[in-house]
């Protein structure tokens, strides 16, 4: 059972939410669905230094369901969100493991 649409139904909604749009995509060699969930600009970074993603957000594609790439999405900005906020601790970003293999 996938909880994904009760704990994000209101992730738009939410002025405190770290997200601020959910853009969908077509991708003209993939038949399939293209979610990317973009974070306000005070729950990220700009900068690459601190970014281990791509961009200050999320993707997320499933070639079955829009459902799932949404939510797909949204997960992976929170995600980023989160890396980002543990990046800013020199003390959890070592405790946690990130300097033993950067790529987690």
């Amino acid at each position: 059972m996938n909880l994904a649409a009760l704990k994000y139904r209101n992730i738009l909604k939410d002025s405190q939410s770290p997200i601020q749009k959910i853009i969908y995509s077509k991708h003209p060699d993939y038949d399939g669905h293209n979610y990317f969930a973009l974070l306000k600009d005070n729950f990220g970074s700009s900068s690459d230094e601190l970014n281990l993603y791509a961009s200050n957000g999320g993707s997320g594609t499933c070639f079955h369901s829009k459902f799932n790439a949404y939510n797909k999405a949204i997960s992976e900005a929170l995600e980023s969100w989160a890396y980002y906020e543990v990046k800013k601790s020199k003390f959890l970003f070592e405790k946690l493991g990130f300097t033993i293999d950067p790529t987690s």
